[in-house]
């Protein structure tokens, strides 16, 4: 129901109280013109079972938002999932599957510990062999960034010092010379 609030409108609707009549609706539309609408109770907010675990799941592990953000089109487009969503969706699976909340939490942190290990391992493993070949990307990739710096910072010093070689030759010159007069 409608209810006119301010003055402008209420000759066309009648009393504040009343509900205004079809033919009248447009001229409460009008600029000048305020309606209230009596309130509503809102809609209760939906909450699915996977939010209440990531919320769990982001109370227990501090960091989560250091995890890799895949939302980007090609990361949806190859299918990748962030650990917090592949957690809980495994979480929610052994939940569904009747093994109560905690345990299930348990069970799913072992197993992506397990993996998780696993990984580190095998990055551990292709580190030290780059070091043993000195192709580690990331100390080659630096030395590239650094190189122009260096080179800058070698060129500066260089100029630097024959500048106060040509300084200290000049003064030894100007020294010979007074002591030639003299």
């Amino acid at each position: 129901m409608l209810a006119v609030r301010s003055g402008g409108c209420a000759a066309a609707a009648g009393p504040a109280t009343r509900t205004p009549r079809a033919a009248s609706i447009p001229q409460l539309l009008s600029p000048g013109c305020r309606v209230a609408v009596r309130s509503v109770p809102r809609p209760r907010e939906i909450t699915f079972p996977e939010d209440q675990l990531f919320a769990v799941y982001k109370r227990r592990n501090p960091d989560w938002d250091k995890e890799v953000i895949k939302m980007h089109p090609k990361a949806r487009a190859n299918g990748e999932k962030t650990r917090g969503y592949l957690f809980c969706n495994l979480w929610q699976k052994y939940i569904l599957e009747g093994i109560p909340q905690e345990e299930a939490y348990v069970k799913v942190e072992a197993e992506f510990k397990v993996v998780e290990d696993k990984i580190k391992e095998e990055e551990r493993k292709v580190l030290r062999e780059q070091i043993r070949q000195n192709k580690v990307p990331i100390l080659i990739q630096r030395w590239e960034e650094e190189e122009p710096y260096v080179q800058e910072a070698f060129a500066f010093h260089k100029k630097q010092w024959e500048q106060r070689r040509a300084q200290r030759l000049e003064r030894a010159e100007d020294a010979a010379v007074r002591e030639e007069r003299k």
